[in-house]
């Protein structure tokens, strides 16, 4: 959480004008709820992705309670990533 916690922080030093923080932080944000919400919405689709780089995909395809992890993950990541939303909107 020390990366979340210093991207938050991205718009609070540094000099110069804070809009270019805030672009950032708007930024990361939305990259954030979008990868948060497709492990929300549908893990199974990320698995497809990564599924390539294993010898034997079948047999490492999570269960369902791994399934609901990534989900309960991806929600903890999508609330991050709305709070670096409004962080970089306040920035500007």
């Amino acid at each position: 959480m020390s990366v979340v916690a210093a991207i938050l922080a991205a718009g609070t030093g540094g000099g110069g004008s804070g809009s270019g923080n805030g672009a950032l932080l708007i930024g990361v944000g939305l990259f954030m709820m979008a990868i948060a919400g497709v492990q929300v919405v549908r893990p199974q689709a990320l698995w497809r992705l990564n599924r390539r780089f294993y010898k034997n995909p079948d047999a490492m395809e999570p269960s369902d309670l791994g399934f609901g992890l990534q989900r309960l993950i991806g929600a903890v990541a999508f609330c991050f990533g709305v709070a670096a939303l409004v962080n970089g909107i306040s920035k500007l």
